[in-house]
């Protein structure tokens, strides 16, 4: 059963051979990471790794670096139109020296993404970043280099995010809603059932974890230029037998969609009428947006 184990690992869903614009390169402390240009496109049906319904609290664990200071989304997980992000990271451009980790949170039966909680960070461009979300309760919380930078609230329903047939998610992107693409690198995004799992993170099972954090929010110490290299067979990752499936290239979507509406992935301007709607919900929710 798709995790069970509670614990799924985003980038199982970039496969191999890699897609067009994601490289290997080396990343923080020598282990391998993806990077990823401005024309990839990574996207699978949300029921090729996602368990239905989901996890009622869980961590998101992410360690990253953009190279741009737009910032981008880290990953969404949209309706079958890709208009609604039901669950989601985004990073948000710099303003003013802070740029801000938003995490989207929609209950079913909303057509409106939610920003759910917005945390201003240091700016995180060039520099490897290591945080965790963590969702128990109506508690949000972000982790940054192990220990807890900001914990907020938010109002949710008892009923857990169930995520329909056509459904998407997209890693480096959001589909069709218009939001800005990631660049740069991502060495971890794991989603775990356990919103306690930052301590994991930071000791058991990340290897790269260490005292050497500079305690701002971005880890600096043993950074290394990122060279693009071949990863010999016994470094690349383990592909599940159940995403084995070929890689989307259009964005995951029903048929029947596909047949009447145009869904290249290929129409997201910076600003396009969805972002702004975004930006207008993250007001409305009290949170902030960019």
């Amino acid at each position: 059963e798709r995790g069970s184990k509670g614990h799924l690992d985003l980038t199982e869903l970039i496969g191999v051979p890699l897609p067009p614009s994601v490289y290997f390169v080396t990343g923080y402390g020598g282990f391998p990471a993806y990077s990823f240009g401005p024309d990839s496109n990574i996207g699978r049906l949300t029921s090729a790794i996602i368990p239905s319904p989901f996890y009622r609290d869980f961590a998101i664990v992410v360690t990253v670096k953009p190279n741009s200071d737009r910032g981008g989304v880290l990953f969404a997980i949209t309706d079958a139109f890709q208009k609604t992000i039901y669950l989601g990271l985004r990073i948000s451009p710099v303003d003013d020296s802070i740029q801000r980790i938003i995490m989207y949170y929609t209950e079913p039966g909303s057509h409106i993404s939610r920003e759910a909680a917005s945390f201003k960070v240091p700016v995180m461009t060039n520099r490897w970043n290591k945080f965790t979300v963590t969702v128990e309760g109506n508690d949000v919380a972000l982790f940054m280099d192990c220990e807890e930078y900001q914990r907020l609230q938010f109002q949710r329903s008892a009923r857990t995010l169930v995520f329909e047939s056509g459904s998407g998610i997209f890693v480096g992107n959001a589909g069709a809603t218009g939001l800005v693409k990631f660049t740069g690198s991502i060495q971890h995004l794991t989603i775990k059932s356990d919103p306690r799992a930052t301590e994991d993170h930071c000791e058991d099972d990340d290897p790269y974890a260490s005292g050497d954090s500079s305690g701002n929010g971005s880890i600096q110490d043993h950074d290394i230029s990122e060279a693009q290299e071949a990863l010999a067979p016994s470094r690349l990752p383990i592909w599940p037998e159940d995403t084995l499936a070929e890689p989307v290239e259009a964005p995951p979507t029903i048929l029947s969609y596909l047949e009447e509406n145009d869904f290249s992935g290929n129409h997201r301007s910076e600003e396009s009428s969805e972002a702004a709607k975004f930006k207008e919900q993250g007001t409305a929710s009290g949170f902030g947006g960019f």
